[in-house]
Parts: structure tokens; sequence; C-alpha cells
């Protein structure tokens, strides 16, 4: 952790976690800044983890901060890869310390991990200057260990340089000269033309080989299903997911009115085989092949996640052999629904044409297609959505948890639609350390033995 000035924030959070009911929701009240957000108090035995480290912090003892940690444990700086283990922490930490005092946030813990999201002052009593997530993992004596320290964002890049707004269109040219491959080389099913617009593709992020962990994501833009945020909602989810040492894959998927369904859905199941297939040639683990999707691109990430198959081992391509289940998915401020309310009425019509074949209203509202079998899942909403409301993951995580699939849920009080990183938002960008934060509770950030 690094002490660094920020100015107060004048946004709220209201964070959400599986164990919250739903009904908890409707009469939530946020306070009005960050610095009044109320401490949670903390079980003894975690209430101890966050007083050594004060402690140990306090006294610039960097040997008895990387004891609190796991073997295993890392601290992510600067948006760098992962610096894992003890003695890294301990050099990490060296020179480190001073007057610090800290408070918890927000709380959660299922079975034996859990995280601590807080804020740390320079001394007790004073205003907030940053932000910090601990995620934890009980050992076999019992003790919780500090598996992860993010501060003020760590783990997700500096904001770029300012220059002119990326220009959304239905072609993405976020990456310049990035490798990408077409998903069919020879052209996709039902291809209307050989353009740009007709070929989707995968753009490749490899985790960098000293710090990738296996794990990979598809990345979905959003864009009302006629155009692609390739940008905020593409590169730089690319280059986050680089930094927690995930490999990424942002998808060029096809779009309407030209490309109607099953044309999207087609093209992330394939990026979905295309990565399990290639796995040893990326660095990826074929058994840990998230999918994360944004508004639209959400709609699309959890469309995949409830809209599977397993493959067909006798296919002569053998990208077609590898089943299509992502085994995780992300879904920020996603559409859910087609049915009114809530559903995003531009995407409908994008994805199903006017008027829109009830059957496939049904089908494609994927609140209503969890199952089981529907991965673990991560949802980060605003209560305030203008544009996509805020029951579009309500319902599909009030679906999850019927059917007994793992998932976490964050809605922050206010915030505008379509943030990204909102990493000029000192409350929204909280959301990206949560969600590292779940996918190393997965075991999504480290390599496998």
């Amino acid at each position: 952790m690094r002490q660094v000035a920020s100015s107060p924030s004048r946004s709220t959070l209201l964070a959400l976690a599986v164990c919250v009911p739903l009904a908890a929701l409707a009469g939530a009240q946020a306070p009005a800044a960050v610095d009044a957000q109320p401490s949670v108090e903390l079980a003894p035995e975690l209430a101890r983890v966050l007083r050594d480290y004060e402690a140990a912090w306090q006294k610039r003892d960097a040997a008895g901060l990387a004891g609190l940690f796991a073997e295993d444990g890392f601290v992510m700086a600067d948006g760098r890869p992962p610096l894992r283990g003890r003695a890294a922490v301990e050099r990490h930490y060296a020179g480190s310390g001073g007057p610090l005092a800290l408070r918890a946030l927000v709380v959660s813990t299922q079975g034996d991990v859990g995280y601590i999201l807080g804020g740390f002052a320079r001394r007790k009593g004073e205003s907030d200057i940053g932000k910090f997530t601990l995620t934890l993992r009980r050992g076999p004596d019992g003790r919780w260990l500090i598996v992860s320290d993010m501060d003020n964002g760590n783990g997700r890049p500096a904001p770029p340089p300012a220059s002119a707004p990326y220009a959304m269109a239905d072609v993405d040219t976020a990456h310049g000269d990035r490798e990408f491959q077409l998903l069919w080389p020879e052209g996709a099913p039902g291809a209307l033309g050989t353009g740009a617009a007709d070929r989707p593709k995968i753009t490749v992020y490899r985790a960098p080989p000293e710090s990738g962990s296996g794990a990979a994501v598809i990345v979905c833009p959003g864009g009302g299903y006629s155009r692609l945020a390739s940008d905020h909602e593409g590169r730089q989810f690319g280059e986050w997911l680089n930094s927690l040492g995930v490999s990424a894959f942002v998808l060029q998927y096809r779009l309407g009115p030209r490309y109607l369904y099953p044309a999207p859905l087609q093209d992330a199941q394939r990026a979905i085989r295309l990565v399990r297939a290639r796995a040893a040639e990326w660095g990826v683990d074929p058994e840990r092949v998230g999918i994360l999707g944004f508004s639209a691109g959400g709609h699309l990430a959890s469309t995949a996640a409830t809209h599977f198959d397993d493959g067909r081992p006798d296919a002569a391509d053998p990208v077609e052999r590898q089943g299509s289940r992502p085994d995780f998915a992300v879904l920020a401020y996603p559409v859910v629904s087609l049915f009114d309310p809530p559903a995003h009425a531009s995407s409908r019509r994008n994805l199903l044409g006017e008027p829109p074949d009830p059957a496939l209203v049904e089908l494609l509202s994927n609140e209503r297609q969890v199952t089981s079998r529907t991965p673990p899942s991560f949802l980060f909403h605003t209560a305030d959505d203008a544009s996509v409301p805020a029951s579009n993951s309500l319902l599909f995580f009030e679906a999850l948890q019927k059917a007994g699939v793992p998932a976490e849920l964050h809605v922050f009080a206010h915030g505008k639609h379509g943030v990204g990183l909102a990493a000029d938002d000192p409350a929204l960008s909280a959301w990206p350390r949560l969600c590292a934060a779940w996918m190393n509770g997965l075991g999504l950030l480290k390599r496998k033995p």
C-alpha cells in the first residue's frame, strides 16, 4: 500500500455482495460523500488482520507486513505485474511505512475466502486519502492471510494521455498494430460480404509470460448492437486484464441492422472455442476461459453464459470440437432482459429486428435462461443508470441465486451508463478492484500448480 493524496469524492458507493438480500437494495441509502461513508464492523479475526497490517506499516516493518501474506500472496502496484511471494512482498515494502490509519468500508466472506474494501488516512480522525482492497484466504490453522493488496486503483493502468475521443464504429480499430485473429478466416457463416464489418475477429492481449496466470477473458464491448465501444470497453480492459496476469481477447462481433441474431452469439461462441483450441499457443488454460461484456456486449456475454454447447467431437474443424461454455462471466451495466420493462429498446431492435419475434424475446431474455450450469458471475451496475436500468443486473443475479450459481453483485448509488474503468470517478473506480478480488477468489489470478 502506498499513500497517495486524492481529492475527496463527491459520489457514493453502495456495494452488494452475494450474501446481501436483493430486498435490501430498495431501501438502501448511501451517504453523500466517500469520506462520509461509515466504517463497518469486522469479525475479530478479520479485525486482527487490519490491526496487524496497520501496526506493521506504522513501524516500517517490511518483514512483519510480508508475514501477514499467504506464501503465494502478492501486491499490485501502479498497474505493473503482480509482485508474488513473501520475499517479493517484503522487498516491495522495504523503506515504506509511517503514519497510517485503516478502516473497513465493505467486507464480504464466503467460506474460506473474502475481501475487505477500505479507506486509509494519514491519522485516525482525518479524511481518507485513498482506498485499498485486501483479498483474504483462511489457512488450515483458521488464521486469515492476505492473498493480494491492491490500492488506489492498482491493477489497472494509468489513464492514457489526453487525445481525440475514439469514434465508435462497426469495425474495431482501437488496437493499432496489435496481433488479431479472424474467427473464420474463410468467411463467417451467413456473411453478407467480405468487408471488415463482415469478418469478426479477436484482438490478442497476451498476459506477460513472467506473471501470466493462464486465465483468459473474451471482452465484448458495448454499443447497442450497432457499433463497438472498442477503446474504453475493449483496449483499456485488455490492458487492465494483462496487469492482473490474465490474457484478453477483444471481440469484434457482427452488428445490426445488417446482422441480426444469431450472428453475434455465433461470434462470441466461436471466440471461446478458438481461444481453447489455441490455448497452448497463447499460454492459456482452456479450463479458465471467461467472458466480460458491457451494456449490449453484456447482453452478448450473458447470452453466451446461458446458451452454449460442449462442442462436436466429430467436427472436421478442430475449433468446433471445443465447448462454448465460458468458465466465468463478468457483466458490467449489462442489458439482460428483452422484455419491456426493463429492455433497452434499440439493442433489442438491432439484435432482433422490428417487430421482434416473441419467441426470440423469451429465448434471449437471459434472466429466464439461467440454469445450474451457468458459470459463476460478477455484476456491476449503477442505481441511476438512465440508459439500461439496474433491474437488468438484479434480475440476472436473482436467477443465479435461485439456480445455486455463485454470484456477486455491486450496485453503486450514482454513475452514468458506459463508464468503463471509471478512472476519473473516485467511487466507481472501485469496481475493477472488486472484480479483481472476485477473480482472485476463484483462483484466476494465480497459475495452477
